[in-house]
């Protein structure tokens, strides 16, 4: 028993240590929740970034799907290849059948939302989507 609570001590000396000496860069942060269906609202929150602000100073953080639009964001890559990316994923997840909600619902929820924002218009979109 004190065995281990000394061995329990000594990790939590070793984590405050540890983050003692971490400073945190002094520049804003950027955070998205999980999003679940909203994932593509998401993309179109990060069109906009990208588009009105300066992101070369920013720290990115998110959860689940937002955790993809941080990363997207953080390597500066296009919205478009994100939301096209989202929708390969969700085929490969049908043919897989590894879902819990109708793939073809989420398929057809995300080719709406994308072909209503300003990353693509009609018929590129259709003949990207056929390809994969």
């Amino acid at each position: 028993m004190a065995v281990g609570y000394i061995r329990r001590k000594k990790q939590e000396q070793k984590v405050k240590e540890y983050f003692a000496h971490k400073p945190v860069a002094n520049k804003p942060l950027l955070s998205f929740s999980g999003a679940g269906l909203l994932a593509f609202y998401f993309q179109g929150v990060c069109a906009y970034l990208q588009d009105h602000f300066d992101l070369t100073n920013v720290r990115f953080a998110g959860i689940s799907a937002g955790s993809c639009s941080a990363a997207g964001l953080a390597s500066h890559l296009p919205v478009k290849a994100s939301v096209v990316f989202g929708l390969r994923w969700l085929q490969v997840m049908k043919t897989q059948g590894i879902y819990f909600i109708d793939p073809q619902t989420l398929v057809d929820m995300g080719y709406r939302s994308a072909m209503n924002s300003a990353l693509m218009k009609g018929e590129s979109f259709t003949q990207m989507n056929k390809k994969s």
